[in-house]
């Protein structure tokens, strides 16, 4: 971590460098550009400056030069006295003096020396007037000139002013024989040059004001750039910050993985895609006696033979390769090998590792169950002595109800009393329904449950044989479910009791196509047993919680046990419902 700190605190020092160096040469050019750019425009004034100055000296040549009053400051120029007609006296008797274009730009010249406008001066090396003698920098530009140059211009200083000095050469004209033809100069040839003295003094100020906003201007980008930089290397160091304590949180969670997988009881190794071991835990070495550098880099099936299965050897049957090749969990017991060849049964999950929805292998994780097993063996002989002995025991329950039942039936037909012949009657209906449970109970693989439909069946098949008076339909409709004996025990007695109600009072002689249906269904938790008959119905006056009506309390006290509900009712007949959670 501090390594990487100090590596980008380095990398941000040589940025700052880097920006603050690009910035110094970016301001270096402009700089440059702005003093060249008033150089620039410095050359520009001299060039029309001068360029001014040769159209009045042409338009001046071009009318053979022109005169003006002669007074103190125009004097008639000595110079020009071989010219005919120097000096005139208009008709008034006002006097005129020649001025040639030399003289006029003498003048002009004059004039601006007094003042910081452009300058311009007429000079040559071959003098009639000593005023044109040039100055040292002028007599560097004619050699220019002379030499072949076209112009000469550079900075120069003048009475401690910097200037920009223009030159360019004026060619003789035909004009210009008029004066100067006793100088010996032809026309086509190079007689001097005018030089244009531009004052840099003004164009300064303005490059000092342009090279301070540039200035300025460059320190605002230098600044944001840096204030940037800041954002950044914050930025880059708290990501980095952030990323070691990660970092670290990792190493951590790493660790705790590894303590966790070292600690389990259980014993996990990792696959990959093809099923070879990349990860086993302390508890794989200790219950398979191999080390963990004997397992990685090995096939699972090294721990997991296929011939040691019940299914076969078949590799496609292997469970772990299915989990690889569908992605789905497995839970399954399964018989893994030792290293010393002997073997061990196991309770193996197995669950497959997935990344960005492609299974990249799988995790297994098993304990041995081999003790349990035989655990498992021993209750499972144990619950079938105990099965036999139980279907033993309901066998002779059955044998001995039914004996009862025998014996009330023939006590029912020697009592000579028709009172005590129906009450022993009941009773023996009710010791055969209980008879007919644990019939069901014996014939059934589970102990402990009885299917409704085959029992309700057998008890309403049993009333239908016993029926001595009118003869009734009974009818049945029960969904195929199972419930615990002591519950069907109680719907039996129910139902047996409202069954016989309806068949001793609900008919008579007279009654057409006599019909009893009783039916039991479950709607959720909840199950509703009917008993519905197309009879006489219950007298005006039913009461169900008397206990003088029709036999029925022993209905409310079962229904109590079963903790449910019962309704009655009329309607085409008499009505019975028992509600009651499971």
């Amino acid at each position: 971590m501090r390594e990487e700190i100090r590596r980008v605190r380095l990398y941000s020092v040589l940025l700052v460098c880097i920006w603050t160096g690009l910035m110094a040469v970016l301001w270096f050019l402009q700089f440059l550009e702005i003093h060249n750019s008033t150089k620039r425009i410095a050359a520009i004034m001299a060039e029309s400056a001068f360029t001014k100055d040769e159209l009045y000296r042409r338009w001046n040549t071009s009318h053979g030069g022109v005169y003006v009053p002669v007074s103190e400051s125009t004097k008639p120029n000595p110079y020009l006295s071989h010219v005919q007609d120097r000096d005139i006296i208009t008709d008034s008797g006002k006097k005129l003096t020649l001025m040639n274009p030399a003289y006029m730009s003498r003048q002009v010249f004059e004039m601006a020396q007094d003042t910081d406008v452009i300058q311009t001066h007429l000079t040559s090396d071959i003098l009639i007037n000593p005023v044109n003698k040039p100055d040292t920098w002028e007599k560097l530009a004619l050699a220019k000139l002379y030499g072949g140059a076209q112009e000469y211009v550079s900075v120069d200083s003048i009475n401690g002013e910097e200037y920009l000095r223009f030159m360019r050469p004026f060619i003789t004209v035909e004009g210009c024989l008029k004066c100067h033809a006793v100088q010996g100069y032809k026309v086509g040839e190079i007689r001097g040059g005018i030089s244009v003295s531009v004052p840099l003094t003004r164009l300064a100020f303005i490059e000092n004001n342009e090279v301070i906003l540039a200035s300025l201007t460059h320190v605002f980008i230098w600044a944001v750039g840096l204030m940037v930089l800041a954002v950044g290397y914050r930025r880059i160091y708290g990501m980095m910050y952030e990323l070691a304590e990660n970092k670290d949180k990792l190493q951590d969670m790493n660790e705790q993985k590894t303590t966790i997988l070292s600690s389990t009881g259980e014993a996990i190794l990792g696959v990959d895609s093809a099923g070879v071991i990349v990860f086993v835990n302390p508890v794989v070495e200790q219950i398979t006696g191999y080390s963990r550098e004997e397992l990685l880099g090995r096939p699972h099936s090294v721990l997991h033979r296929m011939d040691k299965q019940e299914e076969g050897s078949d590799e496609s049957g292997c469970f772990v390769y299915q989990t690889i090749q569908d992605g789905e969990r497995r839970k399954e017991e399964q018989v893994f090998s030792r290293k010393d060849g002997t073997c061990i049964n196991v309770a193996v999950l197995a669950a497959p590792i997935k990344k960005a929805g492609r299974v990249q292998g799988a995790v297994v994780s098993y304990y041995d169950i081999t003790e349990q097993i035989k655990n498992r063996e021993t209750i499972k002989r144990s619950l079938n002595e105990k099965e036999i002995l139980l279907k033993e025991i309901h066998h002779r329950v059955k044998n001995n109800l039914q004996i009862i039942s025998s014996f009330l039936s023939l006590q029912k037909e020697a009592s000579g009393s028709k009172e005590t012949e129906d009450a022993l009657g009941e009773a023996e209906s009710r010791v055969m329904a209980m008879a007919l449970l644990h019939q069901s109970l014996y014939r059934s693989e589970d102990m402990s449950v009885v299917r409704l439909d085959t029992y309700f069946h057998s008890l309403l098949d049993n009333m239908r044989k016993n029926m001595k008076c009118i003869p009734v339909e009974i009818k049945e409709d029960v969904e195929p479910v199972s419930l615990m004996i002591d519950t069907i025990m109680c719907c039996g007695l129910i139902v047996n009791e409202l069954v016989t109600n309806s068949i001793k009072y609900a008919f008579t002689a007279e009654s057409e196509s006599p019909e009893i249906v009783f039916s039991f269904r479950t709607e959720g938790e909840l199950c509703i047993m009917t008993v519905r008959d197309n009879g006489r119905g219950y007298p005006e006056g039913f009461d169900i919680n008397s206990l003088e009506t029709l036999g029925l309390p022993i209905v409310v006290n079962l229904v109590k046990q079963l903790g449910g509900e019962h309704t009655c009712g009329n309607d085409g007949g008499a009505w019975f419902r028992v509600s009651f959670k499971i």
